[in-house]
């Protein structure tokens, strides 16, 4: 059996920049999902407030801040969820298998499918535009799908 890759994507001299554009994006997202949830926090803080009886001189402001916080979440879960549709994928393959790594936003950032040839029952273009793929194969010791979450 050779270990040795007869293909990798990216290049082995581009693998370096992939892995800190993938930790890159997965930090940005990160970032984001915070700035979601102080704003989300803080309007809801200003709601409370606006509630009290004792601050009835200034409710209108309270009332104002906490839509204008409301509209900035808003506004930020709306950019999160553009930023979700990058993804990333690795394909390193040898003589008798392939491991395809799978990065993305979310749940699960990294997927990692390894399969043997001899597995693989069918494989077959999912869409009409030829950009997304789907394998069928055997699952045994030799050919699985694990997830890793954050």
């Amino acid at each position: 059996m050779n270990d040795e890759y007869i293909y990798q994507y990216p290049a082995p001299e581009y693998m370096e920049n992939f892995k800190e554009m993938v930790a890159q994006r997965t930090t940005n997202t990160n970032g984001a999902r915070k700035k979601v949830i102080v704003c989300f926090g803080i309007s809801m803080a200003f709601l409370v407030l606006y509630c009290l009886p004792f601050l009835n001189f200034i409710d209108t402001y309270l009332l104002l801040v906490a839509v204008i916080f409301l509209c900035a979440t808003v506004i930020l879960l709306k950019g999160i969820t553009k930023k979700i549709g990058t993804h990333n994928l690795m394909i390193q393959a040898t003589e008798n298998d392939m491991v395809l790594t799978y990065y993305s936003v979310g749940a699960t950032p990294k997927k990692v499918l390894t399969v043997r040839y001899e597995d693989i029952i069918e494989c077959q273009f999912f869409d009409k535009s030829y950009t997304k793929i789907q394998i069928t194969f055997k699952k045994n010791k030799h050919s699985y799908l694990k997830s890793y979450s954050q």
